[in-house]
């Protein structure tokens, strides 16, 4: 965003509360207009252009506040404590930014909406898609945002989850493949929240691919006639369940040299996955290389609306076992963290929840997804020792993610789904927000 894009937005800002009949709105954008003067600097506006990007696609961070006080990234004004002799103004003016930034965060979504449809008007809907820091080539063609029913061919109904789904074969080239979808069949209120958990779907399999390299399938919204109507998910290349896997003596002496189940369990914890049963994994072929990846994202997803339950999830996968196993990567400190997880590679069920889900598979055909202690004993004692330089790589793997442009990646794919098929876009921003804020934990500890 440039001067003259940048003055455009302040007048699009003083048009909205001009027009506007809510108050909520007009105070809302009161705070917003204090912090740009604030910040504001006639030569320089780029703290001013972060700052409502920021707010657009999620809220404020304490990464843009540390820019604003020490004068990073060449703002070229808010070096606080440099640019005032007395430390207690400097101080000063630091509090009142720290006040209107919470008060900006709290605001409800009728501003963000607003002020988001400015700035994509005034900015170009995707001009951050090309940021030389990101490359020419974030929106591949192999990620999927939606999905037209008219795409899809319909080969059967399958009882492997605890919805109905139904798989289709893509029609053309540009959808070749199999997908997995299901139907939303409720109204009003119900169809709503339907809704925001697919669009946090979508943006969940967008962030865990593009940390696993492709290592988990691609959700997308199913549309028919420009509406949605669903979910649904592209089949992995030859994706072999890990409870296939396990059943088979064959199968199983391969998979001790395939790699990637290590990573896809503890970034399955960062990312508050509690569903990672024996169905949801599994071997495929991605990029010419057979490696583990993961399905079925929807648990979390279809559930964060429940501000109860998503303050639950985040306590349940604690940071703090995370960063003991990133010190010291070994089976003691990766035990710890499979003790909190529903499922997992090693997670022994009890025999209630074992016993439950044979009767379930016996009468419903749904699938056993729970693994014994046979199955822990393989993954402990042979699985490891053959994947073991994964295992001590992984805190590395987890340095070397560059957060920045990682959370700009994301944001994108959040502006093209809110400007194709779904403009509520803020359960998703607040979902990957939580994740790019875990992720920051654990670099910061590392």
């Amino acid at each position: 965003m440039n001067k003259l894009q940048y003055n455009e937005m302040t007048i699009a800002l003083h048009l909205i509360k001009s027009k506007s009949s809510s108050k909520k709105l007009k105070e809302g954008i009161d705070v917003l207009e204090s912090l740009l003067f604030i910040l504001e600097h006639k030569e320089d506006t780029k703290i001013c252009h972060l700052l409502i990007r920021e707010y657009c696609f999620s809220n404020v961070s304490y990464t843009t506040l540390s820019k604003v006080y020490n004068n990073e990234g060449g703002t070229g004004y808010l070096g606080l404590l440099k640019i005032y002799d007395n430390k207690e103004d400097a101080e000063h003016l630091r509090n009142k930014i720290n006040a209107e930034l919470k008060k900006l965060n709290r605001r409800d979504r009728l501003l963000k909406n607003q002020v988001l449809r400015r700035y994509n008007e005034i900015n170009g809907n995707f001009q951050l898609r090309n940021n030389r820091n990101l490359g020419n080539n974030i929106f591949s063609s192999n990620e999927l945002i939606s999905v037209d029913r008219s795409q899809l061919e319909k080969l059967e109904t399958i009882g492997v989850s605890a919805h109905e789904v139904h798989k289709f074969k893509g029609i053309g080239k540009d959808f070749s493949g199999l997908y997995y979808g299901k139907l939303f069949e409720s109204t009003g209120t119900a169809r709503r929240m339907e809704i925001m958990g697919a669009a946090n779907e979508v943006i969940y399999s967008k962030m865990l691919r593009r940390l696993l390299k492709g290592g988990a399938s691609d959700s997308a919204f199913l549309t028919k006639n420009g509406l949605i109507v669903g979910i649904c998910s592209k089949g992995l290349n030859a994706f072999k369940p890990y409870a296939k896997i396990l059943k088979c003596p064959d199968l199983r002496e391969e998979c001790k040299a395939v790699p990637g189940l290590l990573n896809i369990f503890i970034f399955s914890f960062i990312f508050l996955e509690n569903d990672l049963h024996a169905n949801n994994m599994g071997w495929s072929i991605i990029n010419g290389e057979k490696r583990f990846a993961k399905i079925d994202h929807d648990y979390l997803c279809i559930r964060m609306h429940n501000a109860k339950y998503f303050r639950e999830v985040q306590e349940k996968f604690r940071l703090d076992e995370v960063k003991a196993f990133l010190k010291t990567p070994c089976w003691r400190t990766l035990k710890a963290l499979g003790n909190r997880a529903r499922f997992g590679p090693f997670k022994i069920n009890n025999y209630a929840l074992r016993g439950a889900h044979w009767t379930r598979s016996k009468f419903t055909g749904k699938s056993v997804n729970t693994i014994g202690y046979n199955d822990k004993t393989f993954f402990k004692h042979t699985y490891i020792p053959n994947n073991y330089d994964e295992l001590i790589k992984l805190p590395q793997m987890i340095r070397d993610i560059e957060l920045d442009n990682f959370q700009s990646y994301i944001n994108n794919y959040i502006v093209k789904m809110q400007s194709k098929v779904w403009s509520d876009t803020s359960s998703a921003s607040q979902l990957a927000d939580c994740i790019v804020g875990r992720l920051r934990q654990l670099q910061l500890h590392l």
